[in-house]
């Protein structure tokens, strides 16, 4: 039997990176951190990470080699606290991570 997919829209494959930003979100809150992802982000990673061949699989691996790998390196080194809220936007078409209050991530 040949099953055929259709292509996954953007729409989708936003959705796909949502939940699987939440799932990181989920680890961070065990330790106190807060993790938000500016919409260029998003579709950076989105961009990056979907393959026409293989669909959305790779975003696994483009959310991991932006996000998680960086985010783990900076854990270690210190430079994210208990209670911090981590800021992932894109900057001259590269992934930043940054620090923020919470008043900064609300506006006041």
């Amino acid at each position: 039997e040949i099953l055929i997919f259709q292509p996954i829209s953007e729409e989708d494959q936003l959705q796909i990176v949502d939940i699987m930003i939440e799932s990181l979100r989920g680890k961070l809150v065990e330790h106190g951190i807060d993790l938000e992802l500016s919409e260029a982000a998003k579709s950076w990673i989105t961009s990056d990470g979907f393959d026409r061949e293989y669909g959305a699989r790779p975003l696994r691996r483009s959310i991991r080699k932006n996000i998680e790998n960086p985010l783990s390196t900076a854990l270690i080194k210190g430079d994210f606290d208990n209670g911090d809220r981590i800021y992932v936007d894109l900057v001259e078409e590269k992934i930043i991570l940054e620090k923020r209050t919470k008043y900064e991530s609300i506006g006041i």
